[in-house]
């Protein structure tokens, strides 16, 4: 959903998303299609700028996701889409972070490659007091912006319409009784740790209450 919205702010370009692999979403079809890494580093002739964002992204670490297995992109899955796309591109390109996530401090072995990474961007800017801490750590003297996540821009990618219709169109689904207000959380283990569903739940009834 990024890339589209990066795209409706910058319309006078044509935006290309990018990913470690080609791999297309699986049924979403509001999600902009992306080529893999190997894509960009072959088309820099026709390439304005590099803008790295998305979630928790920025990390060396190798992912354990099967597709990312079966394309042999475990290792530097990750790691390419932001350091491989920064040092690999003309140096006359300019690279902007628009607010991506870190995911933990680096270990000293990796400071020397991400501070490089670091230093070819013209601006850098990440989700969270965290993430800039993180790198910092690798580069103290570094410009880092903390701004909101873009993901409380998304709901501009749709009309006013278009959302409700699509509000109601998920109650009648799962056949529950519209309320008047609704609030979301997205539940993902790698954030709940060792608490139970239910042990959640009652901390958010509490939170509501």
């Amino acid at each position: 959903m990024f890339p589209k919205l990066v795209q409706k702010k910058l319309p006078d370009f044509n935006i290309q998303a990018i990913s470690p692999t080609d791999n297309q979403p699986y049924g979403l079809t509001d999600c902009a299609p992306s080529q893999g890494i190997a894509a960009l580093l072959e088309e820099t002739q026709h390439l304005d700028g590099v803008i790295i964002g998305g979630g928790n992204i920025i990390h060396c670490q190798p992912s354990k996701l099967e597709d990312y297995k079966q394309a042999k992109r475990t290792t530097f899955a990750y790691s390419d889409l932001w350091i491989g796309a920064s040092l690999l591109i003309p140096r006359h390109l300019p690279v902007l972070w628009n607010a991506p996530g870190v995911t933990n401090l680096f270990h000293k072995e990796q400071h020397d490659l991400v501070r490089l990474a670091l230093q070819r961007a013209q601006y850098l800017s990440v989700r969270d007091e965290g993430s800039r801490e993180y790198l910092l750590d690798v580069w103290p003297d570094a410009d880092i912006s903390v701004v909101p996540d873009s993901a409380w821009a998304l709901d501009q990618l749709w009309s006013q319409n278009e959302l409700q219709e699509a509000y109601e169109a998920l109650f009648t689904r799962l056949e529950i009784t519209q309320p008047d207000r609704t609030v979301i959380f997205h539940a993902n283990e790698r954030y709940l740790g060792t608490k139970s569903l239910s042990e959640v739940a009652r901390k958010l009834d509490t939170i509501a209450d």
